[in-house]
């Protein structure tokens, strides 16, 4: 599609997926080992359904305010939804704390489709 390609995360996932054939001995390859940035393990109800959390509250033209790994703060703007005729912006605020771990691409958006994945590091 036309959403674009983050050259950086190919380069980790593409690190990734050669790790983890080198670990089961399926290839031979030296592989950098990084320490994770983060271990997170969430347990509850609905976790693994991220796109549930930051979602757009209303119709129109989304511009970011972050970016991928940027860490906020529940509160903290994402970006803003501009209207299709642009009379109306409106700001969306993250609700939780943590990592951009997912960031839409596609501008245009409809009400209550995902605009943010954040990867909890605090509860409140």
């Amino acid at each position: 599609g036309g959403s674009g390609c983050n050259p950086e995360a190919v380069s980790g996932y593409t690190t990734g997926c050669l790790s983890v054939l080198a670990e089961l001995q399926m290839l031979e390859v030296s592989i950098e080992r990084k320490s994770p940035l983060y271990h997170i393990e969430d347990d509850s109800s609905e976790s693994g359904h991220l796109q549930l959390h930051n979602n757009a509250p209303v119709a129109g033209f989304f511009e970011p305010a972050v970016q991928l790994m940027d860490r906020v703060q529940a509160g903290d703007a994402l970006g803003t939804i501009s209207s299709v005729l642009g009379d109306q912006n409106t700001t969306v605020s993250a609700n939780q704390t943590g990592v951009i771990l997912g960031l839409r691409t596609l501008p245009y958006v409809e009400q209550n489709e995902w605009l943010a994945v954040i990867l909890e590091t605090e509860r409140t």
